[in-house]
Parts: structure tokens; sequence; C-alpha cells
């Protein structure tokens, strides 16, 4: 966490939205951080919804200016627009092309450089009423899937994927013994791996 102050700032900022298919909110605190690191970008209309939460990590830079990047990556693939969900490799593909936005932006603005994990849901709603989802996340951030009491359980093994550039270095490193690709400095910008679907 770095630097604390010697009291929280106990302000609470909410922010809502919703369509006719969703309602979200976000409620943040900086709590005892000396400045707020986090992002986060959420989209809703009657066929779709989209919500992505960064916790940044050493600086506010790669949170800010991913947020909106992600948000607006996914929307310009037209999958909000029928409801119907992106394929695995849109979503890592559009995972590593916000990466790389965000590491030529902390190239031009050196004091941007920080990191953050995501946690992101892309929702789309069908013609029969139901929803289908797909959880995402980058780094050490997770996210829950909540159902009504009602609702059965369908627990489905999730994979997860290294984009090719970082399983590359994680087997470097493996073999170097160094460690875990997806900790300490190992990458930039939004560090870890890709969606998790």
């Amino acid at each position: 966490m770095g630097c604390v102050l010697t009291s929280p700032v106990e302000l609470i900022r909410i922010q809502r939205q919703g369509s006719s298919s969703f309602r979200c909110a976000v409620a943040e605190m900086q709590g005892w951080r000396i400045s707020h690191e986090d992002a986060h970008d959420m989209q809703c209309d009657s066929l779709s919804g989209a919500f992505w939460v960064l916790d940044g990590h050493a600086g506010d830079g790669a949170a800010i200016y991913s947020a909106p990047e992600l948000g607006a990556e996914f929307a310009a693939s037209g999958w909000r627009d029928t409801g119907e969900l992106p394929d695995d490799q849109r979503l890592e593909a559009g995972f590593e092309s916000v990466d790389s936005r965000l590491h030529a932006y902390c190239q031009s603005n050196p004091e941007k450089e920080s990191g953050s994990t995501v946690t992101g849901a892309l929702v789309g709603r069908q013609k029969d009423g139901t929803y289908s989802v797909k959880l995402l996340n980058c780094g050490d951030s997770r996210g829950l899937v909540v159902r009504g009491p009602t609702e059965e359980e369908d627990a489905t093994e999730l994979s997860v994927r290294l984009p090719a550039h970082l399983d590359a270095l994680k087997a470097k490193q493996e073999g170097e013994g160094a460690g875990d690709a997806t900790s300490g400095d190992a990458a930039p910008g939004v560090p870890g791996g890709s969606p998790t679907a």
C-alpha cells in the first residue's frame, strides 16, 4: 500500500448507472492511502453490460488510463449491439491491445508508470431473457458471479492462459529458477495473464 495518512479519508464517492436490463453502482473510498490508485468503467444498455474494476499499484497511471481503454476496446468489437459475447481470442487480443497502448502511454509519461490488476465482466442478455456472463481478470484480482437462491449451480471449470509474450517470459524465468512471470516487475502495465473465460 505504500505511504499512509495519519487518519483515513472517509468520503465515499458513489456512482450509479443502469438500463432496462442492468443496474450497477460503484462506491469508492480513499481510506488510509495518500492518493486513490483505483479506477473503473461501467457501460450498460438493454442488451449488454461491461464492467471493469482496476486496482492500481504504485500509482494511479495504469488504472486511470486502462479503465476507459478497456471499455472502449470491447465496445468497439460490436458485441454490445447483439448481446453475443466476444470469443476468447477476441478477449485475449483486446487485453493485449490495451496493454500495448498502456506501455506506450507510460513510455511517453514516465511519471504515470505504475501497474494494475483488472477484473471485468461482460454480460449479454439473451432473447429468452437469460444472461450470459464472461468474467475476466489480469493479475491477482478476482470477481464472483452471484446467483439467486433458486438458480442451479453450474460449476464449469475455467481455464487461465497467459498471452504469448508472458508465456515465453514465464518459461524463461522458470528455466532460470526466477519464479512466476505474474509476480514482481516481470511485465509492464497490466500484469499477469489474460482473460479467464
